[in-house]
C-alpha cells in the first residue's frame, strides 16, 4: 500500500488527536455495552423522578417500562422534559389536530399542576 494511501486511510479512522486508527464497523456493537447496566424509569413514575433516574445514573434518556403491560413504551430524554416544561409553563401549544389521547392528558394534568406520569411525556 503507497504512503498517500495509508494516510487516506488513517484520515478516515482517525480518533481525536491520536495517530491510532480504528475501524469501528470491526467492533461489534454488543462488545461496546456489555459491562452496562440497563437503566430503565417506570411508566408510572413521575416526570420530576424520571429525571431523577436521569441525574443519579448520569445518563440522558432512558427506556420507559410498562410493568402492567410488560413492555417499553418509550424513551424519557431532556427534550421530553423541555416539553413538558414548557407546556406547564403555557409556553407552548400542540394544535387539537396534532393532539393525541395521551397528549391531552398530559396538557390536563399539566394545567391542574396534577402529577404526570412520565409514560405519557415520553
Amino acid at each position: 500500500m503507497t504512503s498517500s494511501r495509508v494516510l487516506q486511510n488513517n484520515h478516515l479512522h482517525r480518533e481525536g488527536l491520536t495517530t491510532l486508527s480504528h475501524d469501528w464497523t470491526l467492533v461489534k456493537a454488543g462488545l461496546l455495552v456489555e459491562k452496562q447496566k440497563l437503566v430503565t424509569i417506570d411508566a408510572d413514575a413521575t416526570v420530576e423522578d424520571a429525571c431523577e433516574v436521569l441525574l443519579k445514573n448520569g445518563i440522558t434518556s432512558a427506556p420507559v417500562y410498562d410493568s402492567t403491560r410488560k413492555m417499553f413504551v418509550g424513551m424519557f430524554d431532556y427534550g421530553d422534559l423541555m416539553t413538558y416544561i414548557l407546556l406547564l409553563l403555557k409556553k407552548m401549544e400542540v394544535p387539537l389536530e396534532d393532539q393525541t389521547m395521551e397528549m391531552r392528558d398530559l396538557i390536563q394534568r399539566t394545567s391542574k399542576s396534577q402529577n404526570v406520569p412520565v409514560k405519557l411525556a415520553s
